[in-house]
């Protein structure tokens, strides 16, 4: 489409569709001109900064589990 072409259709339109047409454009402009923002880094998580959150551990925790997996274990 040339540029008379456009015109010509542009103002044969009413004006509150001109005004469309032209908040289109800008946002068309806006779009592509501008530069993405880099993404923020992510925070390094950090072992031991939410103390208190394991409220229930077994008192057997630490203890060998051979009996359970006995089956599973290669003799």
């Amino acid at each position: 489409m040339d540029e008379q072409t456009f015109l010509l259709q542009f103002n044969s339109l009413p004006a509150n569709l001109q005004r469309e047409v032209l908040d289109f454009i800008g946002y068309l402009f806006q779009k592509h001109t501008l530069e993405k923002k880099p993404e923020p880094a992510k925070p390094i998580r950090k072992a031991g900064t939410m103390p208190g959150l394991i409220v229930h551990m077994a008192d057997d925790f630490n203890e060998p589990l051979e009996e359970e997996f006995k089956e599973y274990m290669m003799p």
